[in-house]
């Protein structure tokens, strides 16, 4: 009993009018949203990104265990290179030299933080809109491609029935 009543007041924060069912739809629609959700946390160096992804899939109703789980894609043994990546992309975007990135000459950690925290939140950003619309629209291309090929095969074996037929009639 006391689990519903958890779900239940979680089911408050969603949009009006939302049932926690078109959050576990599996169609191309809520998918790509998904992909596109989990794709642009992924780089955000920011605390409870699941948490972020949750929110965001429930307003843009988008499924939510894909959008949740594609966010452990930044774990404790990727979140470094990627967070080196975004960091280096922010410093040429902004034009700053990325070699202090390279020395380990540096008096405290918020010292560290106060140069690379611009180009980590820019580089993060970019990269993040960047995977997240390539994963909207290869999810999108995916999924009609192969629902043609399924067309494709079935159109194909029903005309070849229906030759077999008219063939021994």
């Amino acid at each position: 009993m006391r689990a519903f009543a958890i779900s239940r007041s979680a089911v408050k924060i969603m949009p009006a009018g939302m049932t926690t069912k078109e959050l576990l739809r599996w169609n191309r629609h809520s998918v790509s949203r998904a992909m596109l959700i989990g794709l642009f946390v992924v780089p955000l160096p920011i605390p409870s990104q699941m948490l972020l992804a949750a929110l965001l899939a429930s307003l843009l109703r988008a499924n939510l265990p894909l959008a949740v789980s594609l966010v452990w894609v930044s774990n404790p043994l990727t979140i470094l290179p990627i967070a080196w990546f975004c960091t280096v992309l922010g410093c040429s975007l902004l034009n700053q030299d990325p070699a202090f990135l390279f020395s380990l000459e540096f008096t405290s950690i918020s010292e560290l933080l106060e140069q690379t925290w611009r180009p980590l939140f820019l580089g993060a950003l970019c990269c993040g809109t960047v995977l997240g619309l390539a994963g909207y629209h290869i999810t999108q291309f995916y999924w009609r491609s192969s629902v043609l090929r399924r067309w494709r095969n079935r159109s194909k074996t029903l005309l070849e029935a229906r030759n077999t037929r008219s063939l021994s009639a």
